[in-house]
This record gives structure tokens, C-alpha cells and sequence, in this order.
């Protein structure tokens, strides 16, 4: 299961090294099993990958030390379900074209997918550290199928025309720091043993995820966005009548929501019709009377200066605005 992406820089390393059998003493998690250690010179920063391949799954490990903000790209040449761990420094997350994907705090992990794109990873200075599991999906499907959130979760992944999506991050506990550590210190000769430990360890992590989503109203709250996705072009979605479904308070839920997601529910919906109306406009060629139609818009004049409004947004973000 490699090479599924490529790394791409703002600015060419001044150089690359081979640091497997002389591991630095400045990275801090080194992965026993690693049959991969590079590390990447640039004027102001270092950045430490490591990889681990197996045919399920891939255990990644990087770590960036800089003096500047600074940003790693990389394109993803086939859709990826990764498990993501963050755990040094807070570390965002976009698109090509600077559609945010997701902030998440240090010392926190989640679940996502990723379709075929570019996409940025941006870090501020000091040390960054992220340990990436990047999943093939048929595999975790079977996986999944022990663990109902997940499960539902996982299939919705699988079946999104979305771009990219991510369920509720939670924060890296004892067990899951321990998980993580032997994952890390692990290793044997024998590859066929050391693939059937590790990947009993994910199966461990996933459980523990979805003993986390289950004893908190994450679970819930990453259900009502699943929702809302699904229900988006419905104009008078009641969202007070979705809230009572799921058992949640709306101070509580709208906290969390904005907290995980960037933006309110209601933005959220705005958010979806927008981008599928310039899905349909920009790739489908749809008329535009009719894409009103079809994301639920039941004033022509609302939907042109709301669309306005995302088209210009999109261009603020844009990096090559």
C-alpha cells in the first residue's frame, strides 16, 4: 500500500538524507519498524518522515522542527481513509484551494477521507509531530463492522461524493498514548508477525474511538452534519426537530458543532447547497434556474447574491489570489 500520494513544497529542500540507520537524536517518537527514514533540510526548518508499509495499511510518522509558519503539501493519488494523530503543536488542514478541512488542537486524533486532490497541511513554528495511518478501505469496512458508529460512519465515507470528510476529533487519553507507544516500539524480524500485531493494535485504537464518539455526544453531533449533508437542499429543514431526534440540547449541540466544524449548523447547510450548486454550474454545466431548483433555494435573487458571497470567498482563499 504505497505510494498513494506525493509530497509537494513551496520551496525545494536544500537536501534529502537517508537517517534510517542513524536515526537523529532530535526525533522525538522514532518507529522501530520503519523501513523508511528520511529527513528533508530546508533554511529554516527540518522536516522527519517515517513509514511503515503493510498491505492494509500505512504507519507514517512526521515531524517538523521551523523557525516559520510553514506549509506541506501533498497530492493524494487515490482515495485514502486515514487515521490521524496530532501530537505536538496545533496543525491545520485545506484544500488546494484553501477550503478548510479541519484545525485540530494538539495532543488530539480523528477519522477522515480524502478523494484524489491536492491538499495543504499548514504548521506554526516550533515542533509539529504527526502520526498518519493511512487505511485501505475495503479492509476497514470489515473492520468496522464490530463497531456501529463506526460502521455507519465509514460507510457514509465511502459513499460521499464529498471532496474530503472528517469525523469529531478526540483528545490522545492514557490509552491511547499507550496504544501509540506500541505501535512505535514494536517490531520483528518476521514481517508477517509484525503486520498482525500492529494491525491488532488499530483494530484496538479504532474501538477505543468508538468507545469515545459512544460515551460523549460527538457521535451525535458528527450525525446531524452526516444529516444536514444529506438533507441540505430540503428549504425548510428543521434543525430544532433534528436536535430532539438525537437527544441534544441546542446551546450544547450548536457549541460543539461550531467547535468541530468551523461554522454553525445553519452555515453548514448554507455551506453545502453553495458548493454543490458550483459543483453542478462549474463541472455539470447545469443551468443555473434549474441548479436553484436542485439545491433548495426558493428565491432566485437570495441564491444569486448568497452564491456571490461564496464565489468570492472562494477566491480570498485561493493561493493563487
Amino acid at each position: 500500500m504505497d505510494k498513494h500520494y506525493k509530497l509537494i513544497f513551496e520551496e525545494n529542500p536544500l537536501h534529502i538524507k537517508n537517517v534510517a540507520k542513524n536515526v537523529p537524536k532530535t526525533c522525538m517518537y522514532p518507529l522501530k519498524s520503519a523501513t523508511e527514514v528520511l529527513e528533508y533540510n530546508f533554511p529554516k526548518a527540518t522536516l522527519f518522515k517515517q513509514k511503515c508499509c503493510f498491505e492494509n495499511f500505512l504507519i507514517e510518522s512526521f515531524q517538523l522542527d521551523t523557525t516559520v509558519p510553514f506549509t506541506i503539501g501533498y497530492e493524494l493519488l487515490t482515495p485514502r481513509i486515514f487515521f490521524t494523530f496530532v501530537a505536538h503543536n496545533d496543525i491545520e488542514f485545506t484544500t488546494g484551494t484553501g477550503q478548510p478541512i479541519v484545525q485540530v488542537k494538539a495532543c488530539h486524533f480523528y477519522l477522515s477521507t480524502e478523494l484524489e486532490g491536492i491538499y495543504h497541511v499548514h504548521c506554526k513554528t516550533g515542533r509539529s509531530v504527526v502520526i498518519a495511518i493511512s487505511v485501505h478501505p475495503e479492509w476497514l469496512m470489515k473492520i468496522a463492522k464490530d463497531y456501529p458508529i463506526l460502521r455507519t460512519s465509514v460507510q457514509h465515507l465511502l459513499s460521499s461524493d464529498a471532496q474530503f470528510e472528517v469525523l469529531p476529533r478526540c483528545k490522545i487519553d492514557e490509552q491511547v498514548h499507550q496504544w501509540l507507544f506500541d505501535v512505535r516500539k514494536f517490531a520483528h524480524q518476521n514481517s508477517f508477525a509484525e503486520e498482525l500485531y500492529l494491525s491488532s493494535c488499530l483494530v484496538m485504537g479504532l474501538g477505543h474511538y468508538e468507545t469515545l464518539l459512544n460515551s460523549t455526544t460527538l457521535g451525535k453531533v458528527y450525525h446531524i452534519k452526516q444529516y444536514i449533508a444529506q438533507h441540505y437542499a430540503e428549504p425548510e429543514l428543521d434543525l430544532g426537530n433534528l436536535l430532539k431526534k438525537f437527544g441534544l440540547e441546542r446551546r450544547t449541540a450548536a457549541r460543539q458543532f461550531k467547535n468541530l466544524y468551523g461554522m454553525s449548523m445553519r452555515s453548514y447547510q448554507m455551506w453545502t447547497r453553495l458548493s454543490k450548486a458550483h459543483q453542478l454550474i462549474n463541472n455539470e454545466k447545469v443551468p443555473i434556474p434549474k441548479v436553484i431548483e436542485k439545491v433548495g433555494y426558493l428565491n432566485a435573487n437570495s441564491f444569486r447574491k448568497a452564491y456571490r458571497k461564496f464565489l468570492a470567498h472562494q477566491r480570498e482563499k485561493s493561493p493563487t489570489s
